[in-house]
This record gives C-alpha cells, structure tokens and sequence, in this order.
C-alpha cells in the first residue's frame, strides 16, 4: 500500500477516535498533535492524562483493526501485513514529530491519520 494510501485510510478511520479533555485548542473537531503530546507530557504525573491517552490510543489501535479487517474482506485492503499492528506512547511521539516537525504547525494537525498511517506502515500493510 503507498503512503499516500495509508493516509487515505488514516483519514477514513480519524472519524472513529474520540475528542481529548486536554487544554490544547482543538481543529476542527480534530484531536490535534498538541493535544496528544500535552497528554503524553502530562501522562507520567497525572493519572487521568495517562488514562485519557491510554485510551485514546487503545481506540485508534482496536479500531483501524477491526476497520482494516473489514477492509480486507471486502477487498478493498491488502491480504494481509507483514508484521502486527502495533502502538507505543515513544512510537506515536516520535511519529507525531517526524510529520509535523515544525512545532507551531501542532495545534491545526490532526494526530489521528498520522498515527494511523505510521501503524499501518510499520505493519507492512502494503
């Protein structure tokens, strides 16, 4: 799958992930890199950061999944990957920050396709 087939899916499955009750200003109704890494920064001292960010990332994990395997069943996604689909709080951060390198571009990103599209690529979703 092409990277910019990665994204595509990305973007179709950023409807399922639920908003982040963090200070960060929201996009559009985005979760955006901000408030992601607000969370993550926050997760170590505060228990319900670290909750909201385990669960956010717990959706996006369990949900391009189950909609992948949808996908795949309908032929409209490879067979298979070559790895499994995986997230990790230093793999979102440092996904996060490769795609939007530029700090002040962080409250208009959105989080959800990045992340997305980085797990699929890992996997080798191609």
């Amino acid at each position: 799958m092409t990277c910019k087939r990665h994204i595509l899916v990305a973007a179709a499955l950023t409807l399922a992930a639920p908003p982040l009750p963090v200070q960060a200003q929201q996009s559009l109704g985005n979760i955006t890199i901000a408030q992601v890494m607000d969370a993550m920064d926050n997760a170590p001292r505060h228990d319900h950061a670290r909750q909201v960010l385990t669960a956010y990332l717990s959706g996006i994990g369990e949900t391009t999944g189950v909609l992948f395997r949808q996908a795949r069943d309908s032929g409209l996604a490879p067979a298979g990957c070559q790895g499994l689909m995986s997230l990790s709080w230093e793999g979102v951060a440092s996904a996060l920050r490769a795609s939007a390198p530029d700090v002040s571009e962080w409250q208009t990103t959105p989080a959800t396709p990045i992340i997305v599209a980085d797990m699929l690529a890992r996997a080798g979703c191609d």
